[in-house]
């Protein structure tokens, strides 16, 4: 329990710290007197509150066995942390007690990464805005709204002539350099809601809202 590398609690079935090492100690930034009699809860982001209460439940009504969850918690200077937390109930002592093991581990930079993977597979790299995988999702939720609300939008699609020719003459350089400017000229016209788009080569795209 001392030297685990993973922030671990020891908890009372409602949800009360009973134990904390110090790998919790320095994910949560708090000092192990400051956690322990403290409720599990009261660490948690406001965001994930209820869900963590319906698992903790769940858990200690025999419901399900154990529980592995993403959530946020909160250092004492207020920082949010993304954690992953698996829990399971342990049973101590002659008495039979119930408590819960919490092993904690920081998944921040993990989540970080994972956004930076989600905006590459859907923004060109180049031009900064949608690509064509992008735009399709955004086509299919503008396209359910319409149908749900009754609303209405438009879809343009903007070729650029001769644009083979500016590569040909000019070099791949030249040809990136007016895609880019195309692209900050589309974005600069549209109002904040609409959406652009390059849709592949010298196509672009724009969802108008409205």
């Amino acid at each position: 329990f001392e030297s685990a590398p993973i922030g671990t609690f020891l908890a009372s079935a409602p949800g009360w710290i009973i134990d904390a090492n110090p790998a919790a100690v320095t994910l949560l930034g708090r000092p192990r007197e400051r956690l322990i009699g403290r409720s599990l809860i009261e660490l948690t982001h406001p965001g994930d509150v209820e869900k963590s209460r319906q698992l903790r439940e769940d858990l200690v009504a025999g419901r399900i066995d154990s529980y592995r969850v993403e959530k946020r918690y909160l250092a004492e200077d207020g920082r949010e942390i993304w954690a992953q937390l698996d829990s399971r109930l342990l049973v101590v002592g002659d008495d039979e007690e119930i408590q819960i093991l919490a092993q904690v581990q920081d998944i921040s930079e993990r989540r970080r990464q994972r956004a930076e993977l989600e905006l590459l597979a859907i923004n060109d790299p180049l031009t900064g805005l949608l690509n064509r995988r992008g735009l399709y999702q955004t086509l299919e939720r503008e396209c359910a709204r319409v149908e749900r609300h009754e609303a209405h939008a438009a879809l343009l699609i903007i070729d650029l002539d001769r644009f083979k020719l500016i590569n040909d003459t000019y070099g791949h350089q030249a040809g990136d350099d007016v895609l880019i400017k195309v692209a900050a000229l589309l974005r600069s016209r549209l109002r904040a809601d609409d959406v652009a788009a390059r849709h592949g080569g010298d196509e672009f795209a724009a969802i108008l809202v409205e």
